[in-house]
């Protein structure tokens, strides 16, 4: 869903961080992995149901945008780099279908 302005929503409120880095697997003994996600929260913004969000102020280097959504503990994740003084549009996939 998008506004007037053309701004992504949220269809659910979530959580939404920015984490400093970039995701890398994890591989198990039985070959299987995970992914695993920085740890360190840079920026997060509380957003309602179809509310638009900015997270500002952070430094260039490259993020993993993730929302936790409210109730339920789905989660979805995108990964962006930020350039000095440039704003990032992000399309977060939904896993919730």
């Amino acid at each position: 869903m998008r506004t007037s302005t053309g701004a992504r929503l949220f269809s659910a409120a979530a959580l939404v961080e920015a984490l400093p880095g970039r995701p890398h697997p994890q591989t198990a003994a039985d070959g299987t992995y995970w992914v695993v996600l920085p740890a360190v929260v840079a920026a997060q913004k509380r957003v309602s149901q179809n509310q638009e969000f900015r997270l500002d102020d952070l430094v260039p280097g490259w993020y993993v945008i993730l929302a936790q959504y409210t109730g339920g503990g789905a989660s979805t994740h995108a990964e962006v780099s930020v350039g000095p003084g440039q704003v990032v549009m992000v399309e977060l996939p939904n896993t919730c279908i």
